[in-house]
């Protein structure tokens, strides 16, 4: 085995100041191993209780994220990077207060985007919890992708509305405020806490985590993200790990590559949750 990464120690048990973790397919996956989701969440909220800053990336809503944190579903985060991180929220003792940083978009009309969104007869409305302030949400085939983001891109500039359409395979479609996304918002919340990017631990499974990568010093792509993302992460940012396991054990295994060595983190039960320090 290697040596420790140099931030890491018995009195910080993760490489990094700040994580910034998505939700879906990283945190939250059906099909993951939920040992490895258990020995994640605790070592997250050690970490947590020793100094690291956790923030969620998430297309999810404040309202979601604090039921699944109240139900014990996910460990307490001290930041939220909610709706695709077009609201920004710190989490107080009786949950999510959206942070003074957080961006008011221009040239964005909610209303407006669904219907003409909604005149498509291509796109399908997901319902309205996945959809929040700043995001809207759609399914649409495959095929139907490239003429649906043309034709619809055209009509919002047409509306004067400044938007980005984001596809995440195989279906979805988010349309979000033009320069938006995880990473301008974990780029806020870095100035907010006066940390390095360097000192930034990202993980993310999907298209709309790629910039969020990009942005933190240290990253990991877990396993279930799709081949052709892969492929461009090594490309684009070789510095984040790619995984081979899925979700949470894919969590584990970049922090065993970041770590230096072979050993998962957090083991066992994160070393009595460090000796009870």
């Amino acid at each position: 085995m290697g040596e420790p990464h140099p931030c890491m120690s018995r009195h910080r048990p993760l490489p990094c100041a700040l994580a910034c973790l998505d939700l879906d397919g990283t945190l939250i996956d059906p099909e993951g191993d939920s040992a490895s989701r258990e020995t994640l969440s605790l070592l997250l909220t050690v970490a947590t209780a020793l100094g690291t800053r956790l923030a969620y990336a998430t297309g999810r809503g404040a309202a979601e994220v604090h039921q699944l944190v109240a139900a014990g579903e996910l460990p307490r985060p001290g930041f939220l990077l909610a709706e695709l991180g077009t609201v920004l929220y710190a989490w107080e003792e009786d949950g999510p207060r959206e942070m003074a940083e957080s961006p008011a978009w221009t040239a964005w009309d909610g209303p407006l985007i669904e219907r003409l969104a909604g005149a498509r007869p291509e796109l399908r409305p997901r319902r309205p919890e996945r959809s929040g302030p700043y995001k809207k949400t759609f399914t649409v085939d495959a095929g139907e992708q490239a003429a649906v983001r043309e034709i619809l891109a055209r009509q919002l500039t047409a509306a004067g509305l400044r938007v980005h359409l984001l596809f995440e395979p195989p279906s979805l479609l988010f349309v979000v405020p033009a320069g938006s996304g995880k990473e301008v918002a974990l780029r806020v919340l870095r100035s907010r806490l006066g940390i390095a990017a360097a000192d930034v631990l990202a993980a993310g499974d999907g298209e709309v985590d790629r910039g969020l990568l990009r942005e933190a010093g240290q990253a990991i792509l877990v396993g279930n993200a799709t081949e052709a993302l892969k492929d461009q992460v090594r490309r684009e940012a070789p510095h984040v790990h790619v995984a081979q396991r899925r979700s949470a054990a894919g969590v584990l295994e970049g922090l065993a590559a970041l770590w230096g060595g072979s050993k998962v983190p957090g083991g066992p039960r994160v070393d009595r949750a460090l000796r009870e320090d």
